[in-house]
């Protein structure tokens, strides 16, 4: 039995949009946008004309943009071809129809919406042509123009990715947000908003956020972008393999066991990141990876995933069609090693071979180079315990977070500076203390390097050392009175440039580019450690630029 009455019906005036209608949506959008496209265009178009053939006194002629003149006219003509046969239909089907009759829709009719879709499509395009332009190389794949091995496509395009979005992104900010303050006070337009009940500290603020999220905007749509292309190319297996994860590693210490002190030999290599174990089945050299705490999910598991990526040092050719061998001797607490020693209790620490004490480690992975005449290179991070596998698409934007992170430095120090200094200089003055920031970590080393312990310590004692015709490598003589002033000269110079440098942004650390091109998790305590440095060196800028917007008088803007 059905009630007469429906207290939860649903009035519905407007009906739901669905899915199965997207095609009268696009229609509907390329045909209205396509119109108010079209009138921009030649809007645009004839005062370019007007430019053109009447310049400006004293100014050159102006060309014409012959891309967009043809697109226009293109587009114009299917507008006007669809929309005359359109007309031309209706009236020739309202005329054979009787009055009051209902209009049928017609294969001339048809083909007129065909027309004015096309027309709209071809008027956007023309719209968005130098925009087109810009993301042309990015429809292309790289391996077109260099020569790609299969595991390096992903590598390849994220470094892409990531170089185009930098340079982009921080010219543009830095342009946008250097002259823009300035721009306003020379135009006097700064006055508008000046005599309004608003604190100055807020019109900093108010353009830091307005390019902040401008600039968050345009990065999201490049990295949708990028993303899309990445994802709509065929990506190679072994490139897959490699770097279409986001790989969360486990890692251990690394220390090595061989007679004497062995720490691993150097083979001269000017980087010396990693260290080497020599070759041979019956040599003693080790490289020991000591895993204190793997987890109680990893301790839970049947296997777990070992990965490595070692490097190799050769001294001879070695043997025809053969790789260098190792082997991996992975034994827990209370295993015994590959020697056959006792086993170890998990409580309690191992006195080392060097004389110090360390933690008993829950699990110990031992390699071995089995070749002979070959070295093995090894650092911490080279060997791994797989514990998860995450999105790759979502380390993908956890990446891009040192763009931004980027951005938003080369916005705040921009604004702060506009301040107080006209365009160019803030301009100047950002560029100068952001590009340092790219190579923080060589200046330091370059400060650092001068140690009181070395012949050589520092500018001052090296400039004593040519005026007493002293050479530069000899040791100098701790009691002599001269060598004492310049090496405080040396110490009280380094003081100087440590603070000197902290003035610059660490622009250099804020990259997890290889974390993404690799295939490895972007670890989130270091982005948020990398967040909170970011803010408090904004922080100061804000309280330098409220003193120095504080300290001009409107009169004088």
């Amino acid at each position: 039995m059905m009630s007469g009455s429906l207290p939860f019906a649903l009035v519905v005036e407007t009906p739901p949009m669905q899915t199965s209608e997207w095609w009268i949506y696009v229609q509907t959008f390329l045909q209205d946008a396509g119109a108010f496209a079209l009138l921009g265009l030649w809007l645009w178009l004839l005062f370019s004309f007007a430019r053109a053939f009447v310049p400006a006194a004293g100014g050159p002629r102006r060309g014409i943009p012959v891309l967009v003149l043809a697109v226009a006219v293109a587009a114009l003509a299917l507008y006007a071809i669809g929309g005359i046969s359109g007309l031309l239909a209706y009236y020739s089907q309202r005329a054979a129809q009787p009055p009051g009759a209902s209009m049928s829709d017609t294969t001339s009719r048809k083909w007129y919406f065909m027309m004015m879709n096309a027309g709209g499509a071809l008027a956007l395009l023309g719209v968005f042509i130098p925009f087109l332009i810009l993301l042309l190389p990015a429809l292309f794949p790289p391996s077109w123009f260099l020569q790609v091995k299969p595991e390096d496509q992903i590598r390849i395009n994220v470094a892409l990715v990531h170089f185009g979005a930098n340079a982009v992104l921080l010219l543009a900010a830095a342009a946008l947000a250097a002259f823009s303050i300035p721009a306003d006070i020379r135009n006097q337009t700064i006055h508008t908003i000046v005599t309004k009940p608003v604190e100055k500290f807020e019109i900093v603020i108010g353009r830091f956020l307005g390019y902040a999220g401008l600039t968050t905007g345009v990065l999201l749509a490049v990295l949708a972008f990028a993303l899309l292309m990445i994802a709509s190319t065929r990506i190679e297996p072994e490139a897959k393999d490699e770097s279409m994860k986001a790989r969360q590693p486990v890692y251990g210490d690394l220390d090595f066991r061989g007679p004497g002190n062995f720490q691993g030999e150097s083979v001269g290599r000017e980087w010396e990141y990693r260290r080497y174990v020599p070759g041979g089945l019956a040599n003693p050299f080790r490289a020991l990876y000591y895993f204190n705490d793997v987890g109680e999910k990893l301790a839970k598991r049947d296997w777990v995933d070992c990965e490595f990526d070692f490097d190799i040092f050769r001294t001879t050719k070695g043997e025809e069609n053969k790789a260098v061998e190792c082997t991996f001797f992975v034994y827990t607490h209370q295993a015994t090693d590959e020697s056959g020693g006792p086993s170890r209790s998990v409580v309690g620490t191992v006195v080392h071979p060097r004389g110090f004490s360390r933690p008993t480690p829950r699990l110990t992975v031992a390699v071995r180079c089995d070749s002979n005449t070959q070295f093995l290179g090894v650092a911490k991070y080279d060997l791994y315990l797989l514990a998860t596998e995450g999105s790759f698409y979502q380390n993908f934007f956890k990446g891009a977070i040192g763009i931004w992170m980027r951005v938003m430095l080369v916005i705040g120090i921009a604004v702060a500076c506009s301040t107080y200094l006209n365009g160019v200089i803030s301009m100047i003055v950002t560029a100068v203390l952001t590009g340092l920031g790219f190579f923080k970590s060589t200046i330091m080393m370059m400060v650092l390097m001068f140690a009181s312990d070395m012949p050589n310590p520092g500018p001052f004692d090296s400039v004593r050392k040519l005026m007493n015709n002293e050479s530069l490598g000899m040791q100098p003589d701790p009691m002599n009175p001269t060598h004492q002033v310049a090496a405080a000269a040396d110490e009280a110079f380094r003081w100087i440039m440590r603070r000197v440098i902290s003035a610059v942004p660490d622009m250099e650390r804020l990259t997890w580019r290889d974390y993404v091109a690799d295939g490895f998790n972007v670890p989130g305590e270091d982005v948020f450690w990398n967040f909170l440095g970011v803010v408090g060196y904004l922080s100061l800028w804000a309280a330098l630029s409220h003193y120095l917007i504080k300290w001009r008088e409107v009169a004088t803007w």
